[in-house]
């Protein structure tokens, strides 16, 4: 068989493998290009470094930045909030939100921690100072409502009918009120205390005012009665000044009860004068005699009931049943007095209408009489002179001229010293006839003053026929030719003039 030749390598073989690496110094070459490219490997990571610091550190004052904004604004929102009672847990959600969106935006979480950490510090001292003030905020709401509650409770224990038991009930749940905001930490024992004391003696001052101010008479003998009357609790200066106001509103209601009780009984019985005045002037007996049976009882029942003074029921029926009446007379200087009583409107007019019926009774005053004295003394139909005089005086604490005075007081001036007959006559027709046409005409106030005045000039024409002829300011001549104005009359009615030389002429100077 043919045998294959072979070739042997004079070289070894190695168990190495031929692309095994090896140092540079095994083949003996000097070179530290290694080192170099470790140490920028170095540099490189070093800088990265020092980029993603600048990104924190940029990332996170950014996020302290918007964080402090955030807090002023929650703190200002909670502090002025209206709901006191919610702002705190409403900031304290804004700041968890806030602090979620901020943290979100830093990218390295060892950034995000010491962001966190610092936030959670700043947090803090938020939340303090929000807390702080809501809560003085919702202490001066709490103590607010604490007064508006005491002021409820001294309205109910200061009015006059409360109860000595309603009493002591609301000072117990006034000092449980106390307790409760104690227990709260809203105020101190001690404050509590003492404003419970101020609270109770303002409570007792106050009852004792309005009882006194309500039951004046009640409350005088109570406060006199000192430690053993019902104010006890009083202090004693404050007792003192309520005895004082007590007896001067005592002393007043006494006099409005006296006023009240005069006006009653005057309405009383100016029902009782339409129908006197009535029977004055009804012409048929028998109608006549039915209307004085229904009035004399009347007036006998409402003497029996204190609704009208016995002199008026009693003159009233005296002058209804006097022999004398029927045939009475104007006595001027009974008719003068009493009008003049009317006028002045100083008594009271039951005592003026017991004159009137007396002065009847004994025939000195005619039915005519009677009938206007009765008009003017109810003033003109309305209430009477006497109850306006009251009235007023109430008002002004001084009388009411009334236009009836001003007539009479007008008709008596204007008459003074002219010969019309006996003067006192005169006057009293001339007032009557002023109140009749003021009954007539309806009239009240400045027109009844009118009437009287055209009345007066009326009797004064009657009277003197010159007055009529020449009116005062007319021109007029005199014997001698000289003409003058009318500027008067002497006492017989004869006119005087007033001639171009200036002083009034006599007798031998009147006009023809």
């Amino acid at each position: 068989m043919p045998r294959i030749p072979t070739y042997v390598s004079s070289n070894q073989l190695t168990k190495d493998a031929p692309n095994r690496l090896v140092d540079a110094a095994s083949f003996q070459v000097n070179d530290n290009t290694g080192d170099i490219l470790s140490e920028q490997g170095k540099a490189i990571q070093t800088a990265a470094a020092q980029m993603e610091r600048v990104r924190d550190i940029a990332e996170n004052t950014s996020a302290q930045t918007a964080s402090a904004k955030g807090f002023s604004e929650i703190h200002l929102e909670a502090v002025e909030s209206p709901d006191i009672w919610n702002a705190g847990k409403v900031a304290q959600e804004k700041i968890s939100k806030l602090k979620e969106d901020l943290s979100s935006k830093i990218t390295s979480d060892i950034a995000r921690a010491q962001f966190e950490a610092a936030f959670e510090i700043d947090s803090m001292q938020y939340k303090n100072r929000i807390n702080a003030e809501l809560r003085q905020r919702q202490a001066l709401a709490a103590t607010n409502s604490l007064v508006e509650y005491e002021d409820s409770k001294t309205a109910e224990f200061a009015a006059p009918d409360t109860s000595p038991y309603d009493q002591q009930m609301i000072l117990s749940v006034l000092n449980e009120k106390y307790l409760e905001y104690v227990k709260a930490g809203i105020i101190r024992p001690e404050v509590a205390a003492a404003k419970f004391k101020e609270a109770r003696e303002r409570m007792v001052n106050q009852h004792a005012k309005n009882y006194v101010y309500n039951y004046p008479e009640t409350s005088l003998e109570e406060l006199q009665a000192g430690k053993n009357g019902m104010f006890k609790d009083l202090k004693e200066d404050t007792r003192l000044d309520l005895e004082k106001i007590a007896g001067e509103l005592a002393k007043k209601n006494a006099k409005e009860n006296e006023r009240n009780v005069v006006i009653a009984i005057n309405k009383t019985e100016s029902d009782s004068l339409d129908m006197y005045r009535k029977i004055l002037q009804t012409t048929d007996t028998e109608e006549q005699k039915a209307l004085t049976a229904q009035l004399i009882d009347k007036v006998n029942n409402d003497r029996d009931e204190k609704l009208s003074s016995a002199d008026f029921a009693t003159g009233l029926i005296k002058s209804l049943t006097s022999s004398k009446a029927v045939n009475a007379v104007h006595d001027v200087a009974t008719y003068e007095e009493i009008m003049t009583d009317i006028t002045r409107g100083e008594i009271p007019s039951t005592e003026i209408r017991a004159k009137i019926f007396n002065a009847r009774a004994a025939g000195k005053l005619t039915g005519e009489n009677v009938n206007h004295l009765f008009y003017i003394e109810k003033d003109s139909g309305g209430a009477t002179v006497f109850e306006n005089y009251i009235l007023e005086q109430d008002k002004l604490n001084r009388p009411k001229t009334n236009v009836w005075r001003t007539a009479w007081d007008l008709i008596k001036s204007a008459t003074k010293g002219l010969s019309f007959g006996p003067g006192g006559a005169v006057v009293s027709a001339i007032m009557g006839r002023t109140a009749s046409r003021a009954q007539a005409e309806g009239a009240t106030g400045e027109k009844i003053v009118e009437i009287a005045k055209e009345e007066i000039d009326r009797q004064n024409k009657q009277a003197n026929p010159n007055r009529t002829k020449y009116e005062i300011g007319g021109v007029v001549t005199n014997e001698k030719g000289e003409s003058g104005e009318v500027i008067g009359y002497n006492d017989n009615g004869v006119p005087l003039i007033r001639v171009k030389r200036g002083k009034p002429t006599t007798d031998s100077n009147t006009a023809k």
